[in-house]
């Protein structure tokens, strides 16, 4: 049985967090969505593409776990695609209490720690990374 990472329920939350986040932060975001592997959504702003993120939900406070994993491929992109597009990327992070935001950097990305990824169990393609809590700026729920 192939195990389930993302279910309707899942990115119907992380649309409206992706949404208000945008908004509290004076973006836009188009109605319509780039399609990309990686790459939530591109952000604007006076319709100029300012910067890229990725959503992240999840269904635990923020002290819980520290460091904050993620797949080092997400990380890797939000860098790589921000350079080519000139824009800035953004890692949000929506735990139950907190919402919280990093702009992956390779100056950051030096001081962080990388290990093999493991999903359920079961080893992922590329390794993980992991981030300290105290480098995300933080907006309360």
């Amino acid at each position: 049985m192939t195990p389930t990472y993302e279910t309707g329920a899942d990115r119907e939350r992380e649309e409206t967090v992706a949404v208000e986040w945008a908004r509290v932060g004076g973006f836009d975001v188009p109605a319509e969505r780039e399609q990309f592997a990686v790459i939530d959504r591109w952000l604007y702003r006076n319709g100029r593409h300012v910067g890229i993120f990725e959503v992240k939900t999840r269904e635990n406070t923020m002290g819980q776990y520290d460091p904050y994993k993620v797949d080092y491929l997400k990380w890797d992109t939000l860098i790589r695609e921000g350079e080519a597009h000139n824009v800035v990327g953004f890692l949000v992070v929506a735990w139950t209490d907190v919402t919280a935001w990093i702009i992956p950097t390779r100056r950051i990305e030096k001081t962080l720690e990388r290990e093999p990824f493991q999903r359920h169990g079961r080893p992922e393609v590329t390794d993980g990374i992991k981030i300290p809590l105290a480098l995300f700026t933080r907006r309360h729920a």
